[in-house]
C-alpha cells in the first residue's frame, strides 16, 4: 500500500493531517495484518481440500483472528 492510499484511508477515517513518520508505521502494521489474514485463510482453505480461496475462507480467517467483521 503506497503513501497516497494511506492518506486516502486516513482522510476517510477523519484524520486531517499526519506527520511523515506515521506512514512507515501504518504500512508495516497493514502488511503484518494482511499477511496474517492470508496465512489463516490459506490454512482454512487447505482444510477444505480446495484449490480456490473463497470469500468464506477470508471471513472465517477474520473471525478466527479475533475481529468482528460483519459481511
Amino acid at each position: 500500500m503506497d503513501e497516497d492510499s494511506i492518506i486516502n484511508l486516513a482522510h476517510k477515517s477523519g484524520v486531517k493531517r499526519m506527520t511523515d513518520d506515521c506512514y512507515p508505521v501504518i504500512h508495516e502494521y497493514l502488511l503484518k495484518l494482511v499477511t496474517k489474514l492470508v496465512k489463516t485463510s490459506l490454512i482454512i482453505n487447505s482444510e477444505q481440500n480446495t484449490k480456490t480461496l473463497m470469500v468464506d475462507d477470508v471471513y472465517n480467517a477474520i473471525r478466527i483472528n479475533g475481529d468482528n467483521f460483519q459481511n
